[in-house]
């Protein structure tokens, strides 16, 4: 899989339009706005999204939901890149809503898979006897009005800006223990900072793959978890804004804080580990100013072979007893032929910065992949991107461990990175965006408690 992937790689980067600098003062834009997604109702929490209904519902808030905005812009271009305090990220149509009302022709909306933020993938319709449901619908309309407002905020506040970015390797991080022991985590941090023309901090991101499920199981109150914690110590320790966004974080947990502490201070201890690791190498990153400032984007769905084998009637029924009807008729229309379609999402900052974003819950194994074969760029491999296509690479996360069935084995590593890049430089960067955007600017009104809006 080697070859066919660095050939996707080279061919990528040659499909990339680039805007060129006009002129020594020419740099790209930036604003960063961010407002509060906590629900007002006590919603059942994305932690039992799949369980049999109804659901346990929140308690309370332990610490507010945030939705961070940054706006990135060229003189062509613009793009916004979103990190949720949620479970999952919003569904499609309630995407293009948003895309609607803002003008803008590509983003970015990122989970960071907080277990403790509400479950987004109910059956809709609902009806008028299931509460659960519209309290749900009534959420998804209040999410929509504040994201819109958020990121028509920032689009009128943009500034010049220049970028540094760097990987660092992360500690406090491991899969879960298995027969044959553990298999190695991946710890790649990619941290990026955007520095204004006065040579202050506009904002930092930092990208990596880790669970945010470190609060009791008990503990039923809304929370950002670990993230929360981790991005408020650096925006204290740096004076602006951070935003936390997941990797390929399927089966990567944080391991036990090194201090022995009580379980309701797991969060805390674990968001401090982690800043600990992170704040001296934001503090010590340098911002360039790019000597062809750009800025390019593709969107659309990849497909790549899928396991387990969904043409085999036997398996079929087996995938569907084991995932109960609701979530067998959600999930696997995502698998027609034998394939899993994914939403894939990229975009290319300076000719250096690569963002590859992904609509599951993908290995760490497959991320390294990606990142390998674009080793000239630095890359931030986004999970939970744009949609929520349950578990990928496929279903056999609810298949016995044991089952050594050739239909019912995971399909590997290298075969979905290579299937995502090849469907990426066949199906996507032919359309890549060439027209320059006229945003037109809407305000949301917020919408009441008596308000249903369909996802």
């Amino acid at each position: 899989m080697m070859k066919p992937l660095l050939a996707a790689c080279a061919l990528f980067l040659l499909c990339v339009p680039a805007w060129h600098a006009q002129g020594e003062n020419a740099r790209l834009r930036a604003a960063y706005a961010e407002c509060d997604i906590t629900p007002k109702e006590m919603l059942p929490l994305w932690r039992y999204h799949g369980a049999p209904g109804p659901l346990p519902t929140a308690s309370g808030t332990l610490d507010p939901l945030l939705a961070k905005v940054l706006i990135i812009a060229s003189e062509q271009h613009r793009v916004a890149l979103v990190s949720l305090d949620l479970g999952r990220p919003p569904e499609a149509k309630l995407m293009q809503r948003i895309m609607d009302n803002t003008g803008l022709p590509f983003v970015m909306l990122v989970a960071t898979h907080t277990q403790n933020a509400p479950v987004l993938d109910a059956v809709l319709p609902v009806t008028p006897e299931d509460a659960q449901g519209q309290a749900l619908k009534r959420y998804y309309g209040e999410l929509e009005g504040l994201l819109v407002n958020a990121i028509n905020d920032a689009q009128v506040r943009l500034e010049p800006v220049q970028l540094g970015s760097r990987t660092v390797q992360l500690s406090g991080i491991q899969q879960p223990e298995e027969p044959g022991g553990r298999r190695p985590a991946d710890g790649a941090c990619m941290i990026v900072k955007l520095e204004t023309a006065a040579k202050t901090t506009l904002a930092t991101w930092i990208n990596f793959a880790c669970h945010p499920d470190t609060r009791p199981s008990e503990d039923l109150r809304y929370s950002a978890d670990f993230p929360g914690v981790l991005t408020a110590k650096v925006q204290s320790a740096t004076g602006a804004p951070c935003l936390f966004l997941q990797g390929a974080a399927y089966r990567q947990y944080a391991a036990p804080p090194k201090d022995t502490v009580a379980p309701e201070n797991a969060t805390a201890a674990v968001g401090h580990e982690f800043a600990q690791q992170i704040i001296p190498a934001v503090q010590q990153l340098a911002c360039v100013a790019a000597r062809q400032p750009n800025l390019s984007y593709a969107s659309g769905l990849v497909r790549t072979p899928a396991r387990p084998n969904l043409s085999n009637p036997s398996v079929l029924l087996e995938v569907n007893n084991l995932l109960g009807p609701e979530r067998a008729a959600a999930y696997l229309p995502r698998y027609k032929g034998n394939r899993i379609a994914l939403t894939a999402a990229t975009c290319l900052i300076n000719d250096r910065l690569l963002l590859v974003g992904l609509s599951g819950e993908f290995t760490a194994q497959a991320a390294s992949s990606i990142r390998l074969q674009h080793n000239t760029l630095d890359v931030a491999v986004l999970g939970y991107c744009n949609g929520y296509d349950f578990v990928f690479p496929g279903l056999h996360e609810v298949l016995p461990a044991d089952d050594a069935r050739p239909e019912h084995q995971a399909w590997a590593a290298s075969d979905a990175a290579g299937g995502i890049v090849k469907s990426i430089r066949e199906d996507i960067t032919p359309n890549l965006a060439r027209a320059t955007i006229a945003p037109t600017l809407k305000r949301r009104p917020q919408h009441d408690s008596t308000e249903a809006v369909e996802p």
